[in-house]
């Protein structure tokens, strides 16, 4: 039998101390597959300090405790030099730690290097497949007892030229809990939306399933994730929170959660729950991992995210009230927020799921295992993915010892910033240099083996052309490096995607799979610079990184020093430049002719064309980095780096900021000011809702593991011994009300609120967000709160504080 499919997944079973790959894919048509392939084996690569041979001879005759198939000579390279290693194999993946230690004291070996391959990941590399490739898969049909449409023995695998994927079928769930019980699970697909719960009002409520108990809603969970059978379970948090969740229930019962294709339990490896045959994805970990750095909107929770993402409003459940709206019987609350929950996660997952999947085909890794890697993590597997098809052995992984060392080490000089000039500036241009860092990567071949190479050693350095300025490091001019090699290969492939994309129309079904592989390639370029000084690096080097800054430093100082004689220049930092101008056309003109004179590979690219920008003074006094704020052509404001899109500033400070740098951008300074006594007023008043003041932070680890307690920890805690349910991941809001003791101790979350601290919240939300602004215009605290008891009703007439509180807090 001959099938065409894409693969998803890899996992192993041991036959008889033997594994057994199972190659899980599915077919255009839907059909889900696994092929079985019995010959794959587990190896490590040995570096001997004697004759290769005379060690392989050793070992053949030595009395093993592990089982070996074979030993041999083969040629590898290490850091670009060809080295005889012996390469040892055996049959059980579960062995080859045991056989590092069994020879890691040994006299004769220099290192033991590959043997912390997991092997399921060692399977995709060694038979050059990535997740997502579609083969022809040629083998015999058996009998399995796994749930899907077809199992077959590998007899023959060969790559296709075909593209794209198959169809998935997503399934999302969100959970309540209430007093560390589950109370309802709402489950989400594209033709099923479903609520199971235990509540004892048997309200007549639509696509709600009632059961009569804890134990029933896991039992009825599990029925239905066999029923509708999807290939993508996901949820938010549900590695740390949901999954684990389901599985400290399921112990209670002594159940077992079958909800795999194997039918078996899903299991835990480390944080990361795991279920065979499907595909489990923890939506938090892809927006903390990928996306966070993108969306600047101050925090991750699912709330926020969605409204952020999607255009959806979620409103936070009462915890306060939940006990209550439980015990009488009153749960739509509870069910209307457990169910938009999972209809969140459906459509997040729907939104994203091409991006994932792209970034799961260029990294090499699973999609379960590429939603939960951060960017260091990713350039790894894609570097070792790429030294075995180079011939090249991997480093090993550092100790803890040679972490901690590296964690030591004295932090090299950074990035290049031209002094931010403070004040209002008009008609200003964004310049950015394209992709600098992996530019300069490629351009000066820095790799860890081509650093100080022998073969330029005799060239005067100072006249070299790879030598790092202000350094006495050079690069090899001759031999191309890995790191620059691998980089290379992914520009070419970004350079092909864009082609495609600019010829496309934008109604295209295919430009939406090529916009994501052009996302997922910049991402992992855009990383490998960071990977240098990653302290768990494989291929670390601080030379390298080091190197990298200096000549981003060189070329962005190069270019100011240009720009200046005819320009000014506002701001500049690491690989971007403010600068004023008078048209965009002009600034296009510029762009042109300025990359006229950059060596090939460099490019200096215009962002955006704006009509102002702010650039204000940090607390002591000096022109603060990476604050600023601009207001575009079509009016729409961009800020960096002010409270407005931080997580610890309540709604109203927020609110606040932006009105102010919204009437600063527009040169209305003394309005601005204006704002501020109002809202001062406003809360020495008490005319603020206090749901305005709401300050939020994330719970990340149990309540009691928290050594200090922190305003969030202490209100959440109260919560707790209230009857509240706060689980970790979760996002709490609370509020810092009156009474006397600390701030920690006055914390309490918005559910148990019944007042607020006028003084906390105009001496540190307001005046510190007004501050950061008005500062640089000559207002201080002494401007907002005159003798600090003195009444704002003399500051102006109440027609006026009327019009601006309303512009604020719309009301």
């Amino acid at each position: 039998m001959k099938i065409e499919a894409c693969i998803l997944d890899v996992d192993y079973v041991l036959v008889s101390g033997e594994p057994v790959v199972r190659i899980w894919a599915k077919t255009e048509k839907g059909e889900n597959i696994v092929v079985l392939d019995r010959a794959f084996r587990p190896y490590l690569y040995i570096l001997t300090k004697i004759d290769p041979y005379d060690l392989r001879a050793k070992i053949l005759n030595q009395n093993i405790p592990i089982k070996i198939a074979s030993v041999e000579v083969v040629k590898r390279k290490i850091y670009g030099k060809e080295k005889d290693l012996l390469k040892i194999t055996i049959p059980n993946p579960l062995e080859l730690r045991d056989l590092r230690d069994f020879f890691k004291n040994w006299e004769s070996i220099k290192s033991i290097l590959e043997f912390d391959i997991p092997f399921y990941k060692r399977y995709f590399i060694d038979n050059n497949i990535r997740p997502l490739d579609w083969f022809e898969i040629e083998g015999e049909e058996i009998d399995s007892g796994l749930k899907v449409d077809k199992v077959l023995e590998l007899k023959n695998k060969q790559k296709t030229e075909k593209e794209g994927y198959p169809k998935f079928s997503i399934l999302a769930f969100d959970i309540e809990v209430l007093d560390k019980e589950i109370i309802s699970i709402a489950i989400t697909d594209s033709k099923f939306i479903g609520i199971i719960t235990s509540s004892p009002s048997k309200q007549p409520l639509q696509n709600v399933i009632y059961v009569e108990s804890e134990e029933e809603i896991l039992k009825k969970f599990c029925s239905i994730i066999e029923q509708r059978d999807p290939d993508i379970i996901c949820g938010y948090n549900t590695d740390l929170s949901g999954m684990w969740t389901l599985l400290k229930t399921a112990e209670k019962y002594k159940l077992d959660l079958i909800i795999g294709r194997d039918f078996t339990p899903f299991q835990f490896s480390g944080e990361k729950a795991y279920v065979r045959g499907r595909m489990h994805l923890d939506l938090s970990n892809f927006f903390e991992n990928i996306l966070s750095r993108s969306l600047d909107i101050g925090n991750m929770s699912l709330d926020t995210i969605s409204k952020s993402v999607l255009g959806i409003d979620r409103s936070p459940l009462d915890l306060g009230k939940a006990r209550a709206y439980w015990e009488s019987g009153e749960i739509n609350q509870i069910i209307l927020h457990n169910k938009k929950g999972a209809s969140i996660c459906f459509k997040l997952m729907n939104k994203l799921l091409y991006q994932i999947l792209e970034l799961s085909r260029i990294s090499g890794q699973t999609i379960f295992d590429s939603t939960r890697m951060p960017y260091s993590k990713l350039v790894e597997w894609l570097f070792i993915r790429s030294a075995y098809q180079k011939g090249e052995v991997c480093p090993n992984k550092p100790t803890r010892l040679e972490v901690g060392q590296r964690k030591e080490n004295i932090p090299y000089i950074g990035g290049y910033v031209h002094t931010p000039n403070i004040g209002i500036h008009n008609n200003l241009a964004l310049f950015d240099f394209k992709s600098l860092y992996p530019s300069i990567i490629m351009l000066h071949n820095v790799s860890p083996e081509t650093l100080n190479c022998q073969c330029c050693s005799n060239q005067d350095i100072v006249s070299m052309e790879n030598k790092v300025p202000e350094e006495e490091y050079y690069f090899c001019k001759t031999h191309k490096g890995f790191v620059p090699e691998v980089l290379k290969e992914l520009y070419n492939k970004r350079s092909q995607i864009n082609e495609k994309i600019e010829i496309l129309n934008r109604y295209s079904e295919e430009l939406k799979d090529l916009k994501a592989q052009e996302y997922a390639i910049k991402i992992l370029s855009n990383a490998i610079y960071g990977y240098y000084a990653y302290p768990k690096s494989r291929w670390y080097s601080t030379i390298c990184a080091k190197s990298v800054a200096s000549w981003g430093r060189f070329y962005i100082k190069k270019t100011i020093e240009e720009l200046e004689k005819k320009y000014e220049i506002v701001y500049g930092d690491t690989d971007s430049i403010f600068l004023k101008i008078e048209s965009e056309v002009k600034a296009r003109e510029l762009s042109e002719e300025v990359n006229k004179n950059l060596p090939s590979g460099l490019y200096l690219d215009l962002k955006g064309f704006y009509k102002s920008g702010l650039f204000v003074s940090s607390k002591t006094g000096e022109p603060s980095k990476k604050r600023y704020a601009l207001l575009t052509e079509d009016e729409k404001i961009i800020i960096r780096g002010f409270e407005k899109v931080r997580l610890n500033w309540c709604k109203l400070a927020k609110d606040l900021q932006e009105k102010i740098i919204t009437l600063v951008l527009g040169g209305e300074i003394k309005q601005s000011a204006d704002c501020v006594k109002v809202i001062i007023d406003d809360l020495q008043n008490e005319r603020v809702k206090i749901k305005d003041l709401v300050i939020r932070a994330h719970i990340s680890k149990p309540i009691e593991k928290y050594e200090h307690r922190d305003p969030h920890v202490s209100a959440a805690e109260k919560a707790v011994n209230r009857g509240a349910e706060i689980k970790i991941g979760d996002l709490i809001g609370y509020v810092i009300t009156k009474g006397p003791g600390s701030i920690s101790e006055k914390a309490e979350i918005l559910e148990f609120a019944e007042s607020y601290d006028t003084e906390y919240y105009i001496n540190k939300q307001i005046i510190p967000v007004s501050l950061r602004v008005l500062s640089d215009f000559g207002y201080t605290e002494e401007s907002f709160l005159p003798n600090k008891q003195q009444s704002l009703e003399k500051f102006m007439k109440k027609s006026i504080k009327e019009k601006i509180r309303k512009s604020i807090l719309g009301k």
